[in-house]
């Protein structure tokens, strides 16, 4: 790993760019970045101008709009940005954030009615971005955790053994067909975070850093618990969590799907998994590291939910955590996923074919 000499944080070795700010890392001309505002979804490619950080003309602007002589990227650009709304209790948003080329990030939702129970599914991955094929990985492990939980739920067995092998078939969707024999390429890897709610239980597996959090009247937490060096090495006590924030390892983590993480593609890494009883009413949160990294923490989160505009949808409070995330500088990819819990909430009909539906899926690219 190197540290930007910038933002300090870690990136691949061999990385020209800092992957958070787009800083040199290797031999550019000295630049100092700013904080780079993007541009709504929807808006169109700016005309291409000179990089205001190390003076590059027009001709030096890649149509990402990236300067190929210092790596930050210029103002305007519209980026990858994905809204699902599969009911009024389920939703989510990707972003592909401000500084990232691509999005590397996938959510999969879905919601089933089976025994006269609906259960809401949500799933997000985050592709290692030092590693080949990130978002293709993620979008892969996302479908394939997606469609394992749906049939548990229609089989009737929303339990921890149905998350672990959900968990397990996401692994080995990335590595069925992701695996390169090219030794030069990293092997690809992604986090996973999953959720398999309702209407009065959860069950909840995780590998890598993104997280779920709970939030109900009185009671506001994580329920994830990374796996990252940074957590391991403040558990140890071998360090404060303020001290191991100073180190290039600070946003590392220890566990990944894919061949990236394991030597032999058969073996899934042990995921974290919990179940809860759930609280009448409450708000469950799926996201990405993109997300809360910026956010010190559940109560935090929870007040920045509380400021979507009052009568708004469910999709509100989740572009009201998206632009929180931008506003501090959108270093990474953004996914935040919401399923909110209700007391009576009846079953609802649902589509739950084997192939990604649209309304459904998406990996933001």
């Amino acid at each position: 790993m190197i540290e930007c000499p910038h933002c300090h944080e870690s990136s691949a070795t061999e990385a020209q760019f800092c992957e958070h700010c787009g800083a040199c890392l290797h031999g550019c001309p000295s630049v100092q970045p700013g904080v780079i505002q993007g541009a709504g979804a929807n808006s169109a490619h700016a005309a291409a101008g000179p990089c205001l950080h190390c003076g590059a003309g027009p001709t030096e602007i890649d149509e990402e709009g990236f300067c190929k002589g210092c790596g930050l990227r210029r103002n305007g650009m519209s980026r990858a940005h994905d809204e699902i709304l599969v009911d009024a209790q389920l939703g989510g948003i990707t972003d592909q954030g401000l500084r990232h080329t691509r999005n590397e990030d996938a959510i999969a939702l879905a919601t089933v009615a089976a025994n006269g129970t609906r259960t809401a599914i949500a799933v997000v991955c985050d592709g290692v971005s030092s590693s080949h094929d990130a978002n293709q990985a993620a979008t892969l492990a996302a479908a394939a955790a997606r469609e394992s939980l749906l049939q548990a739920a229609i089989d009737g067995r929303p339990d921890e053994d149905a998350m672990k092998d959900a968990i397990r078939r996401a692994h080995l969707a990335i590595c069925d067909h992701l695996c390169d024999s090219n030794e030069l390429k990293d092997p690809p890897g992604t986090t996973i975070a999953a959720l398999m709610a309702g209407p009065d239980r959860a069950v909840v597996g995780w590998v890598g850093d993104s997280r779920v959090y709970l939030f109900s009247p009185g009671d506001s937490r994580q329920l994830t618990h990374d796996h990252s060096w940074i957590t391991e090495t403040v558990d140890s006590g071998d360090m404060t969590e303020e001290q191991a924030l100073r180190s290039p390892l600070a946003h590392a983590i220890t566990r990944c799907l894919g061949p990236l993480d394991e030597d032999d593609p058969g073996e899934s890494p042990e995921p974290g998994i919990v179940s809860i009883d759930l609280p009448h009413p409450c708000r469950l949160l799926v996201c990405s590291d993109g997300f809360w990294n910026d956010v010190p923490g559940a109560s935090e989160i929870e007040e920045l939910m509380k400021t979507a505009p009052e009568g708004a949808d469910l999709l509100a409070a989740c572009r009201r955590l998206v632009d929180h995330a931008l506003q501090c500088g959108g270093r990474d990819n953004i996914s935040v996923i919401i399923a909110d819990f209700v007391a009576g909430s009846g079953p609802i009909a649902a589509n739950v074919s084997g192939l990604p539906k649209r309304e459904e899926f998406s990996n933001g690219v």
